[in-house]
């Protein structure tokens, strides 16, 4: 696992302890994505709800259900294991054709809708998310709106991956892996540098706050480096402060721009949005939304001390 600094939150907000996903269905997302005309083509867009799966061994199960190729199935995002999750897949099919198989506790056929092209990944607007919080210590004021540090959570290094990532990345001329591990070890490195570049600025006060040479997102704020070929976009106060994170990490930079990725953004901040919260005798119930590629239990972090049952 990175180190627990990688992890601070912002002092912003007051944070009680709360305890997530004693059950599976205490976590649900709904992914944020409409199917838009023609509404033909030669793909069918299904959306399932699957309960306890995580998104890539759903896709087994369907691409063996419906008897097609794992790589012929697309999706937009990943969904966590331990949720409830209603979200879209691609596969080939005819349009006159309606696509089946038996309903199971586990994976639901929702709908489906015939698209002109293959689901990809990054399809979808954002999430919703319905969340149950156990054994809340206090009952704190929750806002209809909060910011939070747009972390990679802990979730997306697993046990041991970046160790392991680390090492296949000193020695990825001799060892071959699968393109979907090698996508995975290229995702944590970037996720780890990307996470001590914003720690810095929490640090220093300064993560939501546009410094001279920053690149700025489509709402105007600040972002940092998810690494690859190329020069850094930075310039000034805001490149020297990256350079600064990233001076114990020369080697995974350099191993990342040899692998083949080109340099790209992502938010610093992220934003918690159309809040709705319920008080009930023995929990708190909480709905929010969050752009693409941002973490639910980064989000609430900003607000409680999460014990997240996922974890143990």
């Amino acid at each position: 696992m990175p180190p627990p600094e990688l992890f601070l939150p912002a002092p912003q907000l007051p944070r009680v302890a709360a305890l997530l996903r004693v059950l599976v269905e205490d976590f649900e997302v709904l992914e944020l994505l409409a199917p838009t005309a023609p509404f033909s083509g030669a793909h069918r867009w299904l959306q399932i709800r699957k309960t306890g799966i995580s998104t890539p061994a759903a896709a087994r199960r369907i691409a063996a259900l419906l008897g097609c190729e794992v790589r012929d199935i697309g999706y937009a995002g990943l969904k966590d294991e331990r949720s409830v999750s209603e979200q879209w897949f691609s596969v080939p099919a005819p349009e006159e054709v309606q696509l089946s198989f038996p309903a199971a506790a586990d994976l639901i056929l929702l709908q489906q809708v015939s698209q002109p092209r293959k689901l990809r990944r990054g399809t979808h607007q954002g999430n919703r998310f319905r969340l149950r919080l156990k054994k809340v210590s206090d009952r704190i004021k929750i806002p209809s709106e909060w910011t939070f540090p747009n972390y990679f959570g802990a979730r997306r290094f697993g046990v041991d991956n970046v160790e392991r990532a680390e090492d296949w990345l000193r020695h990825r001329r001799k060892r071959r892996i699968s393109p979907f591990k090698q996508g995975i070890y290229l995702s944590v490195l970037r996720s780890l540098l990307f996470n001590d570049v914003i720690a810095a600025r929490v640090r220093a006060g300064n993560w939501v706050s546009v410094l001279p040479g920053d690149v700025v997102d489509d709402q105007g704020l600040p972002t940092g480096p998810l690494w690859g070929r190329g020069r850094s976009a930075t310039q000034g106060e805001a490149a020297e402060l990256e350079s600064n994170a990233l001076q114990h990490h020369r080697e995974i930079c350099e191993g990342l721009e040899f692998a083949g990725l080109d340099q790209a953004r992502r938010g610093l901040v992220g934003i918690a949005r159309d809040v709705v919260s319920e008080w009930l005798p023995n929990e708190l119930r909480l709905e929010f939304t969050l752009a693409k590629g941002c973490y639910a239990t980064v989000a609430l972090a900003m607000l409680f001390d999460v014990c997240d049952a996922a974890d143990r």
